[in-house]
């Protein structure tokens, strides 16, 4: 039988090339002698791995001889690189790791793997030229998305029983895990890169946070300081590549550089940064062309290109450090003179919490309603209800609040209207500040002599305490509320408690008109939150300070 193959085979090498498919050499006469004696593919597959083969080249399973008609059923297998056999008795390709049963239950245990799991599902030495091609395409995103998810083979030739317990009836088959406990996913269609590459994506929690920039558009784009570094890709394709997508997402990355992604055929910009191929990777700071680094490596994979980029910032001499320190002082400066630039139109809370256990608050700063009480602890960002209105001495007088309830003491508002009160350690005065404009030229005199309106007959004009506000504010504009700011020196007092906290991000200080439009929607929830229990505490960070 061997003597007949290796005629037929030194026959088919004289055949014209159209006829010919020259593939890999090993193994083929191996097959072609196993076919021809009746030995299954099991058993050829084991003569195999036993290096008793020789070397041909591959030919199509169509073959004019008769006496190949046998061997040509297991030609296909030849089609794909076998590689050496593992310790589990399985076979894989380029980066997939082959699995026994026992290894790919301890593989899929999660957090195992720092993102999804993909399990190629073949037949092992019964693989055709379909799950050759299959497989090649899975080698092939393997390889690119190393380090965003994990890839694993298991051959369902040798393994039958676990590909059943996986309710597989096919081969090939690919099945996703995801990081979690969450069910596993089937994949869907035919298994080529592109498809694949997609559905990790999705299971990895990929966010798109790339940007496509054109000609006209990139100057912006470049000159934003919110993320100095940008990472610009020049790719004839027309959607943005997976691996840039997940770039655009990794937590170590993104809040440092922008992620743009532009086309071949926009010429404005492939002259700007002087792309001379695609794809083309470089990276940026913010608008200075003297700071810019082209990628020129050839792993073209997610590690790779990841590394890369890390090591623009963290690596050996870290090129684009200055870049980020730079970008930080140039957000401080402009914080620094739009502090100085504010005049009347700055946000002021005109109200202040003293210390818990305080007996009230000051003469001529008491809160004098329960209207303007809950107004006040609205505009410092605190919680109004449940309330308490009633009289009792044994309470501090006028408003106060309690920030942390009990089951005892559910109320966080508080109004004594009683003439004396005393201090609790539970409770902290809510009082009034004068609402003075820093260097605000001296009122007229004609202005503080003017007793305000309802003042006792008897009051001297100009000492009472609100004859002094009266005058102090004559011709100020109204104070404006205000939320808390949280910065490096605010994190602790305010996530220094139980419950939640929504965060307004600015691009620079906060203006009346967003406060305002804050503490509307604040109000227009609060009711559902009470409802529910929830602790929900209102502030806004600046995002060109606070990296």
């Amino acid at each position: 039988s061997l003597h007949v193959a290796v005629t037929g085979v030194l026959q088919l090498l004289r055949w014209p090339r159209r006829r010919l498919w020259l593939g890999p050499m090993p193994r083929l006469l191996t097959l072609a002698a196993a076919a021809v004696s009746s030995l299954s593919p099991m058993a050829a597959a084991s003569w195999v791995d036993a290096g008793l083969a020789g070397s041909c080249a591959g030919v199509l399973a169509r073959s004019p001889w008769p006496a190949f008609a046998a061997s040509a059923l297991l030609l296909p297998a030849a089609h794909a690189r076998v590689p050496a056999p593992t310790t589990d008795g399985e076979q894989g390709l380029g980066g997939v790791e082959p699995l026994s049963p026992e290894r790919l239950e301890a593989a899929l245990v999660p957090g195992r793997c720092s993102g999804p799991t993909a399990v190629f599902f073949g037949g092992g030495a019964e693989a055709d030229r379909e799950e050759a091609a299959a497989l090649a395409d899975f080698a092939s995103t393997a390889k690119e998305l190393s380090g965003l998810a994990c890839f694993k083979a298991l051959s369902c030739g040798r393994w039958p029983q676990t590909c059943a317990n996986h309710n597989l009836r096919k081969v090939p088959a690919v099945i996703l895990f995801p990081k979690d406990s969450a069910a596993a996913l089937p994949y869907v269609g035919r298994i080529e890169k592109r498809g694949l590459s997609n559905q990790v994506a999705k299971l990895a929690a990929v966010v798109d946070r790339t940007t496509k920039v054109a000609g006209k558009e990139t100057a912006a784009w470049l000159s934003s300081r919110l993320r100095p570094i940008k990472v610009v890709l020049v790719s004839s394709k027309t959607a943005t590549p997976t691996i840039f997508r997940a770039l655009s997402s990794e937590r170590s990355l993104w809040p440092h550089m922008d992620f743009g992604f532009a086309q071949e055929s926009d010429k404005v910009l492939v002259e700007y940064f002087q792309a001379s191929e695609v794809p083309f990777m470089v990276a940026q700071c913010s608008d200075n062309v003297n700071m810019r680094m082209a990628y020129e490596g050839k792993d073209l994979t997610y590690n790779g290109l990841r590394q890369w980029l890390l090591d623009l910032i963290y690596g050996e001499g870290a090129p684009f450090l200055q870049c980020l320190h730079d970008a930080t002082l140039a957000a401080q400066a402009e914080e620094q003179e739009e502090e100085q630039n504010l005049t009347a139109e700055e946000v002021r809370v005109p109200y202040e919490r003293l210390d818990y256990g305080t007996n009230g608050c000051p003469p001529g700063t008491e809160i004098k309603s329960v209207q303007e009480c809950e107004e006040a602890i609205k505009m410092l960002g605190f919680d109004v209800d449940p309330r308490w209105v009633s009289t009792f001495p044994g309470l501090p007088r006028g408003c106060s609040i309690r920030e942390e309830t009990n089951d005892n003491n559910r109320e966080h508002m508080h109004f004594n209207s009683a003439p004396t009160g005393q201090g609790r350690d539970d409770l902290a005065p809510i009082c009034q500040v004068p609402a003075v404009t820093p260097d605000a030229p001296a009122p007229a005199a004609g202005d503080i002599l003017k007793p305000p309106e309802g003042a006792a007959p008897e009051a001297i004009p100009g000492e009472s305490t609100d004859a002094k506000l009266a005058g102090l504010t004559a011709g100020a504009q109204q104070p404006e509320p205000k939320l808390p700011e949280l910065s490096g020196a605010t994190q602790e007092e305010l996530f220094g408690s139980d419950g939640f906290c929504l965060i307004y991000l600015c691009r620079g200080r906060i203006s009346s008109q967003e406060v305002e439009m804050l503490l509307a929607v604040k109000e227009q929830f609060e009711p559902q939150l009470r409802d529910q229990g929830t602790k929900l505490r209102w502030m806004w960070m600046n995002v060109q300070v606070e990296r």
